[in-house]
């Protein structure tokens, strides 16, 4: 071409442009910015529209808009209908229309108003047309395979990359069935959205206005093509195309993670959580932490890298694979430091039952202490090794002690049953950075603690913002009152007579502390009530207990302190440390061994129908009897080692427990009734912990 053909070219391109750009393309609908038929008013001055243009000229080669990255031509007219009016065409009509992507991607419509962040489909009507075009394929009238062959039609441009994000939307909730091999449309749509990083995130801004309903149809298509993918045995390719659809699963669960529309769990992919190699998972995340910054980054797919697909349970086992690596490259540097006498693999604690608290503290806050090394625990005057038992037994007796009334750390919320730090404690903030370190330590021995503290407090561990729900969780008659100040309607000052403060009580003695600097001689009126009300809830969730819950997450991140506890919802971590609150006796009874008795003994038979005769609060109260929690590991019941053992014939006595061990001593009674009043009666009066 030469020199005068190109002005040639890029005077009759920039003609075109400035047409577009100050009259439209004649469309109704149109995505591109630089069409004057959706942005009226916005390119109407000519001389600045000129001048835009130039300015996006000078960054194309040659300075061709045509060539422009920056600028998207509307491409020639193509037909688009409403559902309504294309349930009457003629079958190729509606075929070309899903082979033509701004055909498609205009099509569809409720009313008039298509964006780049509304998708306004007409569901019902797109699926009439699709029940309609497979009622053709039964009658084989059309080919099973048409909608593929639609879409293998599609030629993407700059322009039509506008409409690809609806189109792919729409198509993502055709169900194509369950066979493998009949996902080609899925696979096509994924491999085009993960292709270029503007058309996920344009899918994206369409995701955030997604309803429930439609977002839980694509996340269920996407979640049985991964299934089914794994199930048929993992190849290099199937990896590929998983890695496609979890890319765009993510675009998903980010949406809802800003616009919460479905529970987390759906994101749970129960096939990846069986049936991959967790440990391997781990070793491929861990290589590609280490490699990340180097120039031949191994780019390998692992599921870790998209941690919501995992189950809490899977979360537990990459956190112990953590923990044990971290632990195994202390007691590999503490062997070596052993042998030459200078370090121990392990943490000895040095207990005096009735000093528990400051040897405890003393201990663990030695500055030559690391401590995520294996703990190992003895009390001073006792005989035995600790070989997990021990080690149960102190957490029991240091949580029950930390957290009862005798140190005033916590507040006790009765209606709620629920603890909250007590912003007026007297005890230093060591104390509260103890308790994080024993919930670190207890995660990292995998010990399940009887704690009873709200959801808020796990948010605040991994740094989630909280706000008046969280209030309410634990001391819902205070938000109602503060519900009935905003919606009052009368004179706020002198019906509620508040000023900007809270009062709380230390000892029977009131203690006033300013919301705002000046907050004593601000009254609360009609006006900032709602300040107020954020600034009174704000102080008990966060800036009334700011010291004491930062030494408590300080304590806690100096042992959990990796990257994998990043990965749990507030809802995880709570089961993670606390344990599974669904009880599954059954699962129990499968697992648990016998000494004196067996399986088939005559008492064993009546205790186990007793027990699975129990309600839900006499199923907690047995638990926590024999173990100290009322709760299960995070994995369920059927993980727990549990020993039922001999002790006596028939008799009154009651049946005694080794919460340590989780280790019950039945005593062979007689007949069922006596079972049931006697064990009923020891587990409705049982208090503390160890043997009991």
């Amino acid at each position: 071409m030469s020199e005068a053909e190109i002005k040639d070219r890029v005077a009759a391109n920039f003609k075109r442009a400035f047409i577009q750009a100050t009259n439209g393309c004649g469309r109704q609908m149109c995505l591109n910015k630089y069409c004057n038929q959706i942005r009226k008013g916005f390119w109407t001055n000519p001389n600045l529209t000129a001048l835009n243009l130039l300015n996006i000229a000078k960054q194309a080669p040659d300075g061709d808009l045509e060539k422009s990255t920056d600028f998207i031509f509307c491409e020639t007219f193509t037909p688009y209908f409403s559902a309504s009016e294309l349930i009457n065409q003629d079958p190729q009509t509606i075929f070309d229309v899903f082979s033509d992507i701004s055909s498609l991607g205009l099509s569809f419509y409720i009313n008039e108003n298509i964006t780049e962040t509304n998708p306004n489909v007409d569901w019902v009507g797109f699926h009439e047309i699709l029940s309609k075009m497979n009622g053709l394929v039964q009658k084989g009238v059309l080919p099973k395979n048409w909608l593929m062959g639609a879409v293998k039609k599609y030629s993407l441009t700059t322009y039509r990359n506008l409409y690809y994000p609806r189109v792919a939307l729409m198509l993502l909730t055709v169900p194509e069935g369950l066979e493998i091999d009949n996902y080609h449309v899925l696979i096509f749509l994924n491999a085009v959205l993960c292709s270029s990083p503007q058309l996920l995130e344009n899918f994206s801004h369409l995701i955030d206005t997604l309803d429930s309903r439609i977002l839980q149809v694509i996340l269920w298509h996407l979640q049985q093509f991964i299934s089914l993918r794994i199930l048929r045995n993992l190849r290099n390719k199937d990896l590929l195309e998983i890695s496609w659809a979890i890319r765009v699963m993510e675009t998903i669960y980010n949406s809802n993670e800003k616009y919460k529309r479905i529970n987390y769990q759906e994101f749970y992919n129960e096939v990846v959580n069986k049936e991959i190699n967790l440990k391997n998972e781990y070793k491929y995340w861990t290589k590609q932490r280490k490699n990340k910054n180097k120039p031949n980054f191994d780019k390998e797919f692992t599921f870790a890298s998209y941690p919501w697909i995992f189950d809490s349970n899977s979360k537990s086992i990459f956190l112990q694979l953590e923990s044990k690596e971290q632990m195994l490259r202390e007691i590999e540097m503490g062997s070596l430091m052993y042998v030459l006498g200078l370090d121990d693999p392990f943490i000895h604690l040095e207990i005096r039952r009735d000093n528990l608290i400051e040897d405890a503290l003393t201990r663990l806050s030695s500055g030559d202490l690391n401590i995520k090394k294996p703990l190992k625990v003895h009390f001073v005057g006792e005989d035995g090794v600790d070989e997990g038992g021990v080690r149960k037994e102190f957490f029991q007796l240091i949580i029950k002690e930390l957290f009862g009334p005798g140190f005033a750390m916590f507040n006790y919320y009765e209606s709620q049953r629920l603890l909250w730090l007590n912003p007026n404690t007297l005890e230093p903030n060591t104390s509260f950075e103890l308790i994080g370190k024993i919930l670190g330590m207890a995660i990292y021995n995998s010990i399940i603690l009887d704690l009873h503290l709200p959801l808020t407090l796990y948010k605040k561990i991994l740094n989630k913002a909280t706000s008046i729900e969280d209030l309410r969780e634990f001391d819902p008659d205070l938000v109602k009152g503060l519900e009935q100040l905003l919606e009052f309607e009368g004179n706020v000052e002198e019906t509620f007579c508040r000023t900007f403060t809270v009062e709380t009580f230390s000892f029977g003695h009131p203690i006033i502390q300013e919301l705002i600097p000046g907050g004593s001689s601000i009254l609360v009126t009609q006006e900032n009530k709602a300040e107020y009300v954020e600034k009174y809830a704000n102080w008990w969730l966060n800036d009334g207990i700011k010291d004491k819950f930062e030494a408590f997450r300080r304590g806690f991140l100096k042992v959990c302190g990796g990257e994998v506890i990043q990965w749990f919802k507030p809802e995880e971590l709570e089961l993670l440390i606390c344990g599974n609150p669904v009880l599954d006796f059954h699962e129990l009874e499968k697992v648990t061994e016998y000494e004196g008795y067996s399986r088939d003994s005559e008492t064993i038979q009546m205790f186990w129908e007793v027990v699975h005769s129990f309600n839900e609060n006499q199923k907690k109260q047995f638990l926590k009897f024999v173990t100290g929690s009322d709760r299960a590991p995070i994995n369920g019941l059927g993980s727990m080692k549990f020993v039922v053992s001999r002790n006596g014939g028939d008799s009154e006595r009651l049946m005694t427990a080794m919460t340590c061990y989780n280790h019950l001593l039945l005593p062979a009674y007689g007949n069922i009734e006596r079972m049931r009043r006697l064990v009923l009666l020891a587990i409705e009066n049982a208090e503390g912990f160890g043997l009991r």
